[in-house]
């Protein structure tokens, strides 16, 4: 779990401004894979999942916690209405994770940009199309 986020940490969350990686977890990562992922979720399922990801890397290196392994009495892993197990979970991190790992060397390639690039043109159109949103919603 820590060695995923730590990859995470490296990549998704390269540039930007200090504080707030859960969040910007979440969002760059629901940009990043979109519907195009190892397990076809959908990009909110994404980024709910490295949002949870990020939640329990904190319980484990913050507060000494384990991850939950066993099926009984609540000891699941919730994301949106799925629930696994510890092991289940980090498989499924340890998948989306190398997606995201080629989806940075598809973009590093195909527009020579480095990945602090990448993901400043994520949340530059994040704020773009955030304005847009709120603008059709009030």
């Amino acid at each position: 779990l820590v060695d995923c986020v730590v990859g995470c940490e490296t990549t998704v969350l390269k540039g930007g401004s200090p504080g707030g990686n859960r969040y910007r977890l979440g969002v760059r990562t629901a940009v990043l894979l979109g519907e195009q992922n190892a397990r076809d979720w959908s990009s909110e399922r994404i980024g709910e999942f490295f949002r949870t990801l990020y939640d329990y890397r904190n319980e484990v290196v913050h507060e000494d916690k384990t991850l939950p392994d066993e099926p009984t009495g609540g000891n699941l892993i919730s994301v949106d209405d799925k629930k696994f197990i510890a092991s289940t979970f980090l498989i499924h991190a340890r998948e989306l994770y190398a997606d995201l790992i080629l989806e940075y060397l598809d973009l590093v390639a195909s527009q020579d940009a480095s990945i602090s690039d990448i993901n400043e043109q994520i949340d530059d159109r994040t704020l773009e199309y955030g304005t847009e949103i709120r603008e059709q919603l009030f």
